[in-house]
C-alpha cells in the first residue's frame, strides 16, 4: 500500500476567519518527515494501541508536491486539484491531501468521485456545517459552502455524510438543508457525553451502505487552545488524543483523506502543524494495520 501526498497552497476563498492556510503544505509536509523516520524501519511500535505494525519497503508515503494553483482563476485552480486527486488514485496510492482552506475540499473529492464507480460517503470532522448554498459576500464556492458543493455530486449521498464535532451556532437553512438531505451529525458535546469509541462506531454505521469514503478533517474541529494555528476559532471542541483516536478507529474504512484550514501565520511554534502531522501518521499506520 502506498500513500501520496499532496499538498494544495490555497487560501484565495478564505472569506472569514484568517488567510493564510496556503502556507500549511510545507509545514505539515516538514513535521511528516519528522515523524516518517519512526516509520521507515520495517515497522512502528504504535504506543497508542502496544502494538508493533509492520512497515512497507521505504518510500511508502510518496510526495506528490503540491498542487499549482492560479491564484485569479478559482474554476481552473479546482479543475488541477480535481486532475491532482484523480492521478493519485490513478496510481493506485491512498491520497492524503493537504490544504488550504476548506473549500478545496470540494474538487478534492470531486476528482475522487468522477475517477470511481459506486456510491460516496463522507466523515467530517469540523465545527462547523459548512453547508452555505451561496451568499452575496462569499458566493458559491468559498469555505463556507464546500461541503454543499460535494452534496450535489451525483453519486455522493448525503444520507452517508456525519459531520463530527460540529456546534455552537449555525444558520437556521443549514438545519433545514440537513432535514431535507438527511445528513447526519454527531456534535462535540454528543461526543464528549458518548466517547470515541462510541462516536467512531456510530459513524462507520452511518457510512455502511457507501461503496467509497473520505475522511475530512478540518483542524478547527479541535479545541481551539491546542489548534492556535486553525482557520477559525470555536470553543467547546474535540481535544487531540479524541481526534487522533478516532481518525485511528475510522482509517480502515476510509479511501482517502483530506486536512485543512492549518494556518502557519497564526500559529504557535509549528504547534498546530504538528498536530497535523501527526494525525495524518495515524491514519497511515492505521490503514496498514487494517490493511484492505
Amino acid at each position: 500500500m502506498k500513500f501520496g501526498f499532496l499538498g494544495i497552497p490555497w487560501d484565495v476563498t478564505s472569506s472569514l476567519g484568517w488567510p493564510g492556510s496556503r502556507y500549511a503544505p510545507e509545514e505539515v509536509r516538514r513535521a511528516f518527515r519528522w515523524l516518517e523516520m519512526r516509520l521507515a524501519s520495517g515497522a512502528v511500535y504504535w504506543l497508542d494501541r502496544e502494538q508493533v505494525v509492520g512497515m512497507p519497503d521505504a518510500g511508502f508515503v510518496i510526495d506528490r508536491g503540491d498542487v499549482e494553483v492560479m491564484a485569479d482563476d478559482r474554476e481552473e485552480t479546482f479543475a488541477r486539484i480535481s486532475a491532482a486527486a484523480r492521478a493519485c488514485a490513478d496510481e493506485g496510492q491512498v491520497l492524503m491531501a493537504v490544504g488550504g482552506d476548506d473549500a478545496v475540499t470540494y474538487p478534492v473529492v470531486r476528482g475522487l468521485h468522477d475517477r470511481t464507480s459506486g456510491t460516496w460517503g463522507m466523515l467530517h470532522l469540523d465545527a462547523h456545517l459548512d453547508l452555505m448554498d451561496r451568499s452575496e459576500y462569499q458566493g458559491a464556492h468559498s469555505h463556507s459552502s464546500g461541503i454543499r458543493r460535494i452534496t450535489e455530486l451525483p453519486r455522493f449521498r448525503p444520507e452517508a455524510l456525519v459531520q463530527i464535532g460540529v456546534r455552537n451556532f449555525n444558520f437556521a437553512a443549514s438545519h433545514a438543508y440537513v432535514q431535507e438531505r438527511g445528513i447526519r451529525h454527531i456534535p462535540a458535546s454528543e461526543f464528549w457525553r458518548i466517547g470515541t469509541e462510541a462516536a467512531a462506531e456510530r459513524a462507520l454505521g452511518l457510512v455502511a451502505g457507501v461503496d467509497h469514503v473520505h475522511l475530512a478533517i478540518d483542524v478547527d474541529v479541535l479545541e481551539p487552545g491546542f489548534a492556535p494555528g486553525a482557520g477559525a476559532f470555536e470553543p467547546g471542541g474535540l481535544m487531540p488524543r479524541q481526534v487522533q483516536d478516532f481518525v485511528a478507529a475510522v482509517a480502515p474504512r476510509v479511501d482517502a483523506v483530506s486536512l485543512v484550514e492549518v494556518n502557519p501565520l497564526t500559529d504557535f511554534r509549528n504547534m498546530t502543524s504538528a498536530l497535523g502531522a501527526n494525525i495524518l501518521a495515524q491514519f497511515v499506520v492505521s490503514r496498514l494495520a487494517g490493511e484492505r
